[in-house]
């Protein structure tokens, strides 16, 4: 069965349209065709009470509902069920196609869940520049929809590049653990690489942090960093090197 379209409620919040991106991305394979439904922009909306069939028998002609008639994406708790609580339509779509875990979409996933059930957001924000858009096209979600999707895509850009990219490019890096004259122990990663976001993936959490990160790229640039936590000036770095050079 080919993907018709996608059927959402009236204005969709941020969650819904963050549903229609994960399943534009990691939909396919359940849902042959839902890409390219996305990217048509085949996407209807309605009102809970006009919907003229069950959830199944939607998805059975090929249409997905999102945030609306008590399926597996609508976490309202229509037709007598309570509130998903914790989720929004975002996550059960995420949960679904088993990418809740990613940590590229941790962050995203984080942001729509609290926008969605905590309705705090800033007035600049995606999620309000959301409802503002709706507001301003009642009769058209397409432009709150594209206007999200321009949105999650350069975050999620920048995610994947933190996450997926950088994480690669650290685990080819040279890591060791070097001395200095007064018995401290710094952790000193060197690397050859151009991509510039794997310097701050290893200064993070996911990297271990380092105390001084040596790159080169591939016009013979070097760049030295050091992190403000070790509390290094350059004098030291430049002595460390000096040190560590000799060694060699």
């Amino acid at each position: 069965m080919t993907t018709k379209g996608i059927i959402t409620h009236h204005r969709p919040h941020l969650d819904e349209i963050l549903g229609m991106f994960i399943l534009s991305l990691f939909g396919e394979e359940k849902y042959p065709g839902i890409r390219d439904a996305i990217q048509q922009r085949k996407i209807f909306v309605c009102r809970e009470e006009d919907l003229k069939a069950t959830v199944k028998e939607y998805e059975q002609d090929g249409y997905i509902l999102l945030g609306l008639g008590g399926g597996r994406y609508d976490e309202h708790g229509t037709n007598g069920d309570d509130r998903k609580k914790g989720d929004c339509c975002a996550t059960l779509v995420a949960k679904d196609l088993a990418v809740n875990d990613l940590l590229e979409f941790a962050k995203i996933l984080k942001f729509g869940t609290n926008s969605d059930l905590n309705s705090n957001s800033n007035p600049f924000d995606i999620a309000a520049m959301v409802m503002l858009i709706n507001a301003q096209n009642p009769n058209d979600p397409l432009p709150a929809i594209d206007f999200a999707f321009m949105a999650l895509n350069a975050k999620y850009a920048e995610q994947y590049d933190f996450h997926v990219v950088a994480k690669a490019e650290f685990q080819k890096a040279n890591i060791r653990e070097i001395e200095t004259v007064n018995g401290r122990k710094l952790r000193m990663v060197t690397l050859v690489r151009d991509n510039e976001t794997v310097g701050k993936y290893i200064r993070s959490e996911f990297g271990g942090g380092a105390d001084i990160i040596i790159q080169k790229n591939s016009t013979g640039q070097v760049q030295i960093f050091t992190d403000k936590r070790s509390c290094l000036d350059m004098t030291d770095t430049a002595q460390i090197l000096r040190f560590v050079e000799q060694e060699e």
